[in-house]
């Protein structure tokens, strides 16, 4: 009998997804493996993998996703762009996702989801957040999501709880914030969000 579970509303096969995640586990490297064991073995609850282009940050995400998938949970993978997005499997746009203002910035910083909606309902069902390219954004998205998924869950813990996997490159594209200066632009980054120290870094 197959057993189903759900991805971003989509029935999928839990013991096809579990059997593929561990065929690509066997093809990862030392230290993929080390987050991935890190996330499966629920020892990190929120995790950043960094690394430059091509180091297969984006590979990680996908093995996580289908052995936590194989597992019965409940994935939302999301990215900044819709391109970025069409790399993960059932991939969406943080905005989409989360219902945040375009653009996201200090005094734009409030999900405009309610939390009685539909789609506040599947996030409250939701296990694990895989958040591709999150350097790109500012620090005041990841304090909206946050913000949210608290207010969905009723509870204090960072992101309502839920497993909680960052990933992207610093030393690319910073946020965008118009005729900043250098520094201004550093402090809108994830790096000096609170949220941060909440998290394990891999590289």
């Amino acid at each position: 009998m197959c057993t189903t579970a759900v991805i971003d509303n989509d029935v999928v096969d839990v013991d096809a997804y579990r059997e593929e995640g561990s065929r690509l586990y066997q093809t990862l490297n030392a230290q993929q493996r080390h987050i991935v064991d890190a996330v499966i073995t629920n020892t990190e609850k929120c995790v950043f993998i960094d690394g430059p282009g091509g180091s297969g940050k984006t590979y990680t995400h996908n093995v996580l996703c289908k052995l936590l998938v194989g597992q019965g949970k409940r994935v939302l993978n999301v990215a900044w762009s819709g391109i970025a997005a069409t790399l993960l499997p059932r991939g969406r746009t943080v905005h989409s996702a989360f219902c945040l203002p375009f653009p996201t910035s200090e005094t734009r910083r409030t999900s405009l989801m309610s939390v009685q909606s539909r789609q506040a309902r599947d996030l409250q069902s939701t296990d694990c957040i895989i958040w591709d390219g999150a350097p790109i954004e500012p620090k005041f998205a990841l304090e909206a999501v946050d913000q949210l998924l608290r207010d969905i869950a009723q509870s204090d813990q960072p992101f309502g709880g839920k497993i909680m996997i960052l990933g992207g490159d610093f030393r690319q594209i910073p946020p965008k914030l118009p005729q900043a200066s250098r520094m201004e632009v550093v402090n809108i980054t994830i790096k000096n969000c609170s949220l941060w120290s909440y998290s394990r870094q891999f590289s």
